[in-house]
């Protein structure tokens, strides 16, 4: 546990990095853009129209869909080390949740 506390793990000469907020979800930037765009929907101050929500709806789709594919090509990366670092971490996206 100590390696995750100061931040790398070293193994094979590959190098798998993270900050402290990474001992909780993997993408915390992914869950800011999808608020970022929940904000801006808001702030258009039509919050019962359809199209501005179009907005968040891409942004969900999109970083979804690329989540699972850095997944898998960590996973492909760093093998075993990404499996460990899985259990460490099991929040994707948002804590809890997903």
């Amino acid at each position: 546990m100590i390696l995750y506390l100061i931040g790398a793990v070293l193994l094979e000469l590959n190098l798998l990095a993270f900050a402290m907020h990474h001992l909780f979800f993997e993408h915390i930037n992914y869950l800011g853009e999808v608020l970022m765009a929940v904000g801006l929907t808001l702030a258009l101050g039509y919050p019962w129209l359809i199209l501005p929500w179009l907005y968040p709806l891409y942004y969900i789709i999109f970083l979804v869909t690329r989540e699972r594919d850095d997944d898998k090509r960590c996973a492909g990366k760093y093998g075993a080390l990404w499996d460990e670092y899985q259990k460490v971490v099991p929040w994707r996206i948002i804590p809890r949740v997903y």
